[in-house]
């Protein structure tokens, strides 16, 4: 894995891009953790990725002070859930909230496909935003 110094890409006109970015601007002004993407990381790694992004504080009480975060690859999340989406089913589907699948165990359903819950699906909330259905379609 090669690791980007996002400070190097920092100009005057470039930190305004990184402020505006979603999984900058949501950490900071809910307070919250929040998940970005899935989405195709053209600038670092030219792979599907989600990132995740983490407000810091210097004090409990006080502002965001900034944020942590990591990007993390479809691929490597699918070796970590693929086991898992298995048990529930074998076309169990982690969706993000505009229905792409982001990790499938149903063979006809790839990252980023648009997928929708099945007849009799089952629907099960990770974190805020996403969801696994037991039973995916492809759409």
């Amino acid at each position: 894995m090669e690791h980007v110094d996002a400070l190097a890409n920092f100009s005057a006109n470039s930190i305004s891009r990184y402020v505006r970015a979603e999984w900058f601007r949501i950490p900071v002004e809910t307070g919250q953790a929040h998940a970005t993407g899935p989405y195709m990381d053209f600038l670092c790694t030219d792979e599907y990725v989600l990132t995740f992004t983490h407000p810091v504080f210097c004090r409990p009480d006080g502002p965001v002070a900034g944020i942590v975060g990591i990007d993390v690859t479809v691929q490597r999340l699918e070796r970590g859930a693929m086991a898992l989406l298995r048990r529930i089913g074998d076309r169990a589907t982690l969706a993000s909230p505009d229905g792409r699948a982001i990790v499938s165990a149903a063979a006809d359903i790839a990252a980023g496909d648009l997928a929708a819950a099945g007849d009799q699906c089952n629907v099960y909330p990770v974190g805020r935003r996403f969801k696994i259905w037991s039973s995916a379609t492809a759409l």
